[in-house]
């Protein structure tokens, strides 16, 4: 009512709506808006535009005489339309850009027949949805969704399985379904098998045959590497679903080079992608770049600080590394995101278990000292360091996989200032117990002294990250990073 007034009377108090509503749109997004990426966010103020368009013209209105008004008519309207064209033209001729429909074809065309297909996201949903359903694509092919709003069947599955997640539902379809399950994104679960297939990765609860690789058909590598994928955010996604994927044919293969460059090259693509991120660091971790899956996995919290399956994959990769305190963390958060999720309480439940039994195991050490482990730690207390480690190397003989073997040869060398080798065992100690935090600082601190001060911080930091509030590493890690 406000516009059609604004342009059938020169009244100006009708701007003040516009106004409002132009404000008022910019105020609330930037109050709960929590998007990432800046193209999606400015998507999010068309509302405003609008507003604004209609609060500029209604001023022009009131303003200006009848030909004039014209007169900035055609110019604005001459001026958007070529706006439109120059930034929008390309994208808005889909022939042009068909990525997401060539993304869709090729995980349904090498589908065998009649198997079941579980996508997640929207850049899987909805491209699956329009060529399976528009264009009646692969009908044989049964296709179950994470949120339930676009396939009926997936309400159907949650009444058995009470969840909509795929660590539920597609172990569910293992069991009950004789068809093979496919789904485009990996889930480096337990309790079944994973196998790269093109595009997608098969599940099954027996061993899988070797991976099957095949070169998509509608979007070629060539097409991958050539195009520009920076204009528009679901084609970030999709070009590094891709670089992702063929990422492991070359691992499997023997060529990590080429492997670990597809993989970068899939982060770079999609860098505010949470599930690319989360994809490309499982595949980073198959790759022993722990460490740079580990920084992934963080990046894609910030982006969703709120992102179950990131926090289980945090666990899982510090489960598998021994660090359990740390994978407990993650392993809570995931439950706390999302608490009907039986599997994320299981593995939460092995971990505490594991933790039990370790520090059972290491109580029973403790209190089986040997005589040459007590001779050694006699001399310790008197600074006697060439003394203790005759005996500490003693116990290390007998005790080859002992923490606090190694660690006790290792403190005994830094004291004599052999912080090479000093080194090697507190290295070998850390392996055993990556978590203890004496370990790590002492590490620290031996890596400050044999003058590598960047893995003196890094190893730290890395022991504050599991317990911080230790005011004495704090201190330390200030002088380290002034210098």
């Amino acid at each position: 009512a406000a516009l059609i007034r604004a342009f059938t009377r020169k009244a100006a108090k009708h701007s003040l709506v516009f106004a409002i509503i132009f404000f008022s749109n910019f105020l609330l997004l930037a109050a709960y808006g929590e998007y990432q990426d800046m193209q999606l966010g400015f998507r999010y103020f068309i509302p405003s535009y609008i507003a604004g368009l209609f609060l500029i013209f209604s001023m022009l209105k009131n303003m200006a005489t009848e030909a004039l008004w014209n007169f900035a008519k055609l110019v604005f309207t001459g001026l958007l339309t070529a706006a439109l064209f120059f930034s929008h033209g390309g994208r808005n001729i889909q022939r042009l850009n068909f990525l997401p429909y060539d993304y869709a074809m090729d995980m349904l065309s090498t589908l065998p027949e009649n198997s079941i297909l579980f996508v997640t996201g929207d850049n899987q949903v909805h491209p699956i949805a329009y060529t399976a359903l528009t264009w009646k694509r692969r009908p044989d092919v049964r296709v179950f969704d994470s949120s339930g709003t676009v396939f009926s069947q997936t309400r159907v599955l949650k009444e058995k399985t009470g969840s909509f997640s795929p660590f539920d539902n597609i172990p569910f379809l293992l069991r009950e379904q004789k068809n093979p399950v496919f789904s485009p994104s990996r889930l480096s679960a337990r309790g079944f098998f994973e196998s790269d297939y093109g595009i997608l990765t098969r599940f099954s609860m027996s061993s899988l045959p070797r991976p099957y690789h095949y070169q998509w058909s509608t979007y070629p590598l060539r097409g991958v590497l050539r195009d520009k994928h920076n204009a528009i955010f679901e084609q970030q996604e999709v070009a590094a679903s891709y670089y992702y994927k063929l990422s492991e044919k070359y691992r499997l293969s023997g060529d990590r080079a080429k492997a670990l460059f597809l993989l970068h090259r899939s982060v770079e693509t999609a860098p505010a992608s949470v599930s690319i991120l989360g994809n490309a660091a499982i595949l980073f971790a198959e790759n022993d770049e722990i460490k740079t899956a580990e920084r992934i996995l963080r990046d894609g919290l910030k982006i969703d600080p709120h992102h179950h399956i990131l926090f289980f994959n945090l666990g899982n990769f510090y489960a598998r590394e021994n660090k359990f305190a740390r994978a407990i963390r993650f392993f809570e958060q995931a439950v706390k995101e999302n608490p009907s999720d039986l599997n994320y309480r299981l593995y939460l439940q092995r971990a505490r278990e594991t933790v039990q039994l370790l520090a059972a195991r290491q109580a029973q050490e403790d209190a089986n000292k040997s005589r040459d482990f007590l001779a050694g730690e006699k001399f310790m207390k008197e600074k006697l360091y060439p003394d203790a480690l005759i005996y500490f190397e003693k116990d290390l003989e007998q005790n080859p996989d002992s923490a606090r073997a190694n660690f006790h040869v290792a403190y005994s060398h830094s004291a004599m200032k052999n912080f090479e080798t000093a080194l090697k065992y507190y290295e070998r100690a850390r392996e055993i117990d990556p978590e203890n935090t004496s370990i790590l600082n002492n590490l620290g601190l031996c890596y400050m002294r044999a003058g590598y001060t960047d893995k003196a911080i890094e190893t730290l930091e890395e022991s504050l990250d599991i317990k911080p509030e230790q005011e004495n590493v704090i201190k330390a890690l200030k002088k380290m990073r002034s210098r």
